[in-house]
């Protein structure tokens, strides 16, 4: 996401800020000035905002949230190193956003596997219990008015 995107983006620009002002560049840490690391937090914290929402909405499981703690704590461990503003640790922390990355997509990848396996079988929707449970109503529902037009049981019919 974007957000992820400006933050690493960010710390990277804060390596090199001195010559991003003498060559008149503009980067984000120019940008943000002296509130880099408020504007980092922000940016972060939407990120995040955006992955829970996802995963929420998604019904992901616990591998996933998994994923997002550790993430979170990678991103901790950037603002501990890189809250000196000093180069060489904001370099550290733009490095380390490969890790963020990589236990994000693990996390959302062994969810999305584990709901696989979870839900293989006919008539179960991989939407999550509450849709399944709405197309279960929905069948009853269409069975029940055929009965009463046609006089005949379609209980045994599949609507699949």
């Amino acid at each position: 996401n974007i957000f992820w995107t400006t933050g690493y983006d960010t710390w990277y620009a804060m390596v090199d800020r001195e010559d991003d002002v003498r060559a008149r560049s503009k980067s984000t840490a120019i940008l943000f000035g002296d509130l880099d690391l408020v504007a980092l937090a922000v940016l972060y914290g939407l990120f995040f905002a955006g992955l829970v929402l996802v995963g929420l909405q998604a019904e992901l499981g616990v591998d996933y949230w998994a994923g997002l703690g550790v993430a979170l704590l990678l991103v901790v461990y950037q603002f501990a190193i890189g809250r000196c503003r000093e180069p060489a640790w904001c370099f550290r922390a733009f490095l380390n956003n490969h890790w963020v990355g990589m236990v994000v997509f693990v996390g959302l990848a062994v969810a999305l596997w584990q709901m696989g396996l979870s839900q293989p079988g006919p008539g179960r929707s991989r939407l999550g219990p509450a849709s399944t449970m709405r197309r279960r109503r929905l069948k009853q529902h269409c069975c029940s008015a055929a009965t009463a037009q046609n006089g005949v049981s379609l209980r045994t019919a599949s609507l699949g």
